[in-house]
């Protein structure tokens, strides 16, 4: 059996072994196809119940919420919004796999950085994001099926919660790594 200090050896992410000049030709197919299915998502959404109705049920904590939420919805704005979760499985998959790419890409831009370090766990995060997206979606395809009574509110209300500090994080390390990397190149060619 390993010793204590074997187990806390971080695992590395998969994206991390990809070369660097490949990241971005895995990135623009993946890009494209997450764009063609944002475009479907929002078409769907606007002709069914519309973004404000929708946002009412992504954050209806309780049955009674999800209920009041839904109560205005058509049978064909439900339908709708099936086929919106239906779609958001693949959908996550694809900007998840993108974020994972993007901090694995940007810690690269500062190889000698403590920043290169956490490439690889806010990657890990991006795909605990689009595990997020599961349990939210199967939460919005019984609530829009007439199953408004918990757990399904609780479960899609937390998941939109964990999953947006998440994203957050992510997008900070990012934003920040790119930053640090642009302000040291900008500061070794002066």
């Amino acid at each position: 059996m390993g010793s204590t200090e074997d187990s806390l050896i971080p695992i590395e992410h998969p994206f991390v072994r990809i070369p660097r000049g490949k990241i971005r030709f895995l990135a623009v197919p993946i890009a494209v196809a997450a764009l063609l299915l944002m475009f479907a998502i929002h078409i769907l959404v606007q002709r069914g119940p519309g973004w404000p109705a929708f946002a009412q049920l992504v954050l209806s904590p309780t049955s009674q919420h999800a209920t009041s939420a839904l109560s205005t919805w058509t049978t064909k704005n439900r339908d709708r919004i099936a086929m919106v979760a239906k779609i958001d499985f693949l959908f996550g998959l694809l900007y998840a796999s993108l974020l994972a790419l993007a901090a694995v890409s940007a810690a690269r831009g500062i190889p000698y950085s403590p920043y290169c370090r956490f490439g690889s766990t806010f990657a890990w995060l991006s795909c605990l994001i689009a595990v997020l997206d599961v349990p939210e979606n199967i939460a919005y395809l019984n609530m829009v099926r007439g199953h408004v009574h918990q757990p399904w509110p609780g479960i899609s209300a937390s998941s939109v919660i964990v999953r947006t500090v998440l994203l957050l994080a992510v997008l900070a390390f990012i934003a920040r790594t790119l930053l640090v990397a642009r302000s040291s190149k900008v500061s070794s060619s002066a």
